[in-house]
């Protein structure tokens, strides 16, 4: 009876297991500081491309992003509760972040965000 399941598994495991591989190879992604703030979602986001979980990807991403803009806006004084793609300006012109950083939320929180929630793919 467990052979009848074994065979199957394993073949899928294997090729599962070398996408696996290659994604993590493929994604370069920023160091994860551990213990930090936002830490352990970002891990999971990683986690998912790996398995070729690539919308819950996106939507942790923009979970992400989202807590990003509104804690870095809550510590240097900007009111988080606004539209968080008007916050993103905000902390631009304020030079809280980056000017790669800005477009790169604006991508997220904005229409491709919208794209992802509504299953608009490209």
């Amino acid at each position: 009876m467990k052979r009848r399941y074994v065979r199957p598994l394993r073949g899928n495991f294997d090729v599962t297991f070398e996408l696996c591989v290659r994604r993590a190879l493929e994604v370069r992604h920023n160091l994860i500081i551990p213990n930090s703030h936002f830490a352990q979602t970002s891990s999971e986001c990683l986690e998912s491309i790996r398995f070729g979980y690539f919308v819950v990807t996106a939507m942790a991403t923009q979970v992400v992003a989202q807590g990003i803009v509104k804690f870095a806006a809550e510590r240097n004084g900007l009111a988080a509760n606004g539209l968080r793609i008007e916050l993103v300006a905000s902390l631009e012109n304020g030079s809280f972040i980056s000017i790669n950083c800005a477009p790169a939320l604006r991508q997220i929180l904005g229409r491709y965000r919208n794209n992802i929630a509504h299953m608009n793919l490209p």
